[in-house]
């Protein structure tokens, strides 16, 4: 799965803070970065680049998030992979955890957002 953008009904502000109650929700911290992006991440960044995917659970894993309007008003939230540099170090297995982590995310995302009744779609990037 690529990146992926999330569209949603209602206020943006409510849209933000769904998703980034649901991220943190399910184990990541969160940073806002310089440039706006949201860093979601997970795991030990110098244990991975010591043992790469060897460091198992304590992997260190890292998504961001972009929030935006659409062309109709609608807020969305563009889910993107991080932390590419640590992935080549954890080899197969960690890029394999690494996408089962960002379907997970996505999927929890999805299902909040449908909870909530602000899910309007989503495609992938």
């Amino acid at each position: 799965m690529s990146d992926v953008l999330f569209t949603f009904s209602g206020s943006p502000v409510a849209a933000i803070e769904l998703v980034g109650r649901t991220i943190v929700g399910i184990g990541y911290s969160a940073q806002v970065q310089p440039d706006g992006r949201h860093r979601f991440s997970r795991g030990d960044a110098n244990l991975t680049a010591l043992a790469g995917a060897n460091a198992a659970e304590m992997m260190y894993i890292e998504f961001h998030v972009v929030f935006g309007i659409d062309a109709q008003g609608a807020p969305t939230a563009l889910i993107q992979r991080g932390s590419r540099s640590i992935f080549a170090n954890s080899g197969t297995i960690g890029i394999a955890r690494t996408d089962n982590a960002f379907r997970q995310l996505v999927d929890a995302v999805g299902h909040a957002a449908s909870a909530a009744g602000i899910y309007r779609g989503f495609r992938e990037e």
